[in-house]
């Protein structure tokens, strides 16, 4: 990096103006974004994980509502 590219005196490098450092910027801000999104998408297994602990907890409230329904209970509301 030469001294023609350095902003001033800091060693940060200047932005282009006008609608070239606009593009920069957005094109940062996107970097930034995507990084950011990757990190939290789930994985395969979590989202199977997460499938199958759904799955069980539908069964088991199935499970309790026919369990009432054969005590003749009705749920408290």
């Amino acid at each position: 990096m030469n001294t023609a590219t350095l902003g001033g005196s800091t060693s940060r490098p200047a932005f282009p103006t006008g609608v070239a450092g606009l593009a920069v910027r957005a094109g940062l801000a996107l970097e930034r974004w995507g990084s950011r999104r990757a990190a939290a998408r789930p994985t395969r297994d979590e989202i199977l994980r997460t499938a199958a602990l759904r799955r069980e907890a539908r069964q088991a409230v199935a499970d309790n509502e026919a369990t009432m329904r054969r005590t003749d209970l009705l749920p408290l509301r």
